[in-house]
């Protein structure tokens, strides 16, 4: 709250009293601020009455309703015990369910604990299985490798089978070749020792005649 009080001031320039007139010099610029300034502390002060007015009446509600509150308190306290008893019954069961709880929970930490155990093996078997695979991928490689110099080597064997065969065929041909000129050889040499015979004993028998 805030109240703004200005001051009023009657001057007066000059007072002169005599017995016949009395003479007032007044300051008419002043005697119009006094008359404003006064307007204006009406004004605040009216204002603050009118809100002293509402807060007594707030606190007077205030101090009713406390007064009510402490009435229901009264009242209340009486059921006091009740509701201990029945809060204490409520933390009984609080208390049961916690337990149970704690059992379910002790025993869902040793299983997950065993199952921690289980995977922590589960996980040096994967190490190990992935270094087998990795062992196998490259032994697989070194076979494929094999493989292809064995294929390469078929492929060079299937070039010199083809090429024996070749010269088996024609070594075959020029056997026939010789076969033939065999068998014609042969019976040229029959018929020239048939010929070489009769041709030594006509000469020996002509020969015995000188």
């Amino acid at each position: 709250m805030k109240l703004i009080i200005y001051t009023l001031t009657i001057v007066f320039a000059c007072l002169q009293l005599n017995a016949k007139e009395v003479k007032i010099d007044v300051d008419m610029e002043q005697l119009k601020t006094n008359v404003d300034n006064s307007l204006h502390n009406y004004n605040e002060y009216k204002k603050n009455l009118d809100i002293a007015k509402d807060n007594k009446e707030q606190t007077s509600k205030a101090i009713d309703n406390l007064k009510q509150q402490k009435k229901d308190l009264g009242k209340s306290s009486q059921n006091v015990d009740k509701n201990k008893e029945a809060i204490e019954k409520m933390r009984l069961k609080i208390v049961e369910y916690k337990k149970n709880e704690q059992e379910k929970l002790n025993s869902d930490l040793a299983e997950i604990k065993k199952l921690k155990d289980v995977l922590f093996q589960l996980e040096n078997n994967k190490k190990k299985r992935e270094m087998n695979i990795a062992a196998y991928d490259k032994k697989l490689n070194e076979i494929e490798k094999e493989k292809q110099e064995w294929a390469n080597q078929m492929k060079n064997l299937d070039e010199l089978y083809k090429t024996i065969d070749q010269k088996i065929t024609q070594i075959q041909k020029e056997k026939q070749e010789w076969d033939k000129k065999t068998s014609s050889y042969k019976e040229q040499a029959e018929k020239w020792k048939k010929e070489h015979k009769t041709a030594e004993a006509l000469y020996e028998r002509y020969d015995n005649l000188k």
